[in-house]
């Protein structure tokens, strides 16, 4: 009897590491496999942030200007030398209260006029308007499908411009001090 445990016993620890043995062999047999990769990694994008500012002109859609100091200053992101979108931030600095309140009232009225008569409204290019204390501040944005002939207008560029380059161009061409960065580095 002792035998018949014993062999019993040894046939079981054999039993269990011929099936341990089948499963590894049965997970190495599906992981022998080949990966195969084909095509090719596609260009890097190139992304470029184009900022221009000019101290002391007036946003030409303004109408009251009596401010110490102004400034207009855009923002353009282009991929692949191609426009993503674009901001305007046109500030007014004052001596006093009276006047901000003045400035952000005429001057809201004066910019919605203007983009009512072209056929637009205040979302269409998403402006915001806030007073900072000592100033007045107006923002409008638009991404590309948003930018138009119309809309160009009022972010001081010509409709030609098409590149880096010329977006450039046409903002030095107004007075503006220009500088890209190369958001790739």
């Amino acid at each position: 009897m002792a035998t018949k445990k014993i062999s019993s016993a040894w046939l079981n620890w054999l039993g269990m590491g011929l099936i341990l043995v089948a499963i590894i062999l049965i997970i190495w047999f599906f992981l022998r496999g080949q990966t195969i990769t084909s095509g090719g990694h596609p260009d890097p994008v190139s992304n470029d942030t184009l900022n221009c500012k000019n101290v002391g002109m007036l946003y030409p859609y303004f109408s009251y200007d009596e401010s110490e100091d102004k400034k207009i200053e855009v923002n353009i992101i282009f991929s692949d030398n191609v426009i993503n979108s674009i901001s305007l931030m046109a500030d007014l600095k004052y001596n006093n209260e009276a006047k901000v309140k003045q400035s952000s009232d005429i001057n809201q009225i004066a910019l919605s006029k203007s983009l009512n008569n072209a056929g637009l409204d205040e979302s269409s290019l998403s402006a915001k308007y806030s007073n900072t204390g000592d100033g007045f501040r107006m923002s409008i944005y638009a991404t590309s499908e948003k930018l138009t002939t119309v809309t160009k207008k009022f972010f001081l560029i010509s409709d030609n411009s098409k590149s880096v380059e010329a977006y450039e161009k046409s903002y030095t061409d107004q007075g503006f001090t220009c500088v890209l960065k190369d958001n790739n580095q």
